[in-house]
């Protein structure tokens, strides 16, 4: 049974991750209390709960679910099982930067600034930043 693993970074913005979710193609689930998040067979990790899920279909037929837990000062803490985590797999790292990029987009339209995306052939993402405040 794949387990899940510690991963050093929390999202600080929903809105931001649901935005980051939304423009990596995946359909979350989203809970008001934690559930238990699913192995690659269906089974409920009960020790593993999150609020924002993408079901393990949405990842490849043998993952377990992604989950996001709410923790009492907000973030949300991503729970990524050892086999979707990199390099066997790129989508948390691919979640965080669209979160990065959709942080960086909100604060700057906050200030005014008009913002500009180009994505190159090897994904890599920037951001025009223009405007005078």
């Amino acid at each position: 049974m794949s387990q899940y693993i510690n991963i050093d970074f929390v999202f600080s913005n929903e809105k931001d991750l649901l935005k980051a979710l939304d423009a990596c193609g995946y359909k979350p689930t989203v809970h008001d209390e934690a559930v238990s998040l699913e192995d690659w067979k269906g089974r409920k990790r009960e020790n593993t709960k999150a609020h924002i899920i993408i079901p393990r279909k949405q990842l490849n037929r043998l993952s377990n679910d992604m989950g996001f837990e709410r923790m009492p000062d907000g973030t949300l803490r991503p729970h990524v099982s050892d086999y979707d985590s990199p390099p066997k797999s790129m989508a948390f790292p691919k979640i965080k930067q669209e979160a990065i990029v959709a942080a960086s987009e909100r604060e700057a339209r906050r200030r005014g600034l008009r913002v500009k995306r180009h994505t190159e052939n090897d994904g890599t993402i920037k951001l025009r930043v223009s405007g005078f405040r």
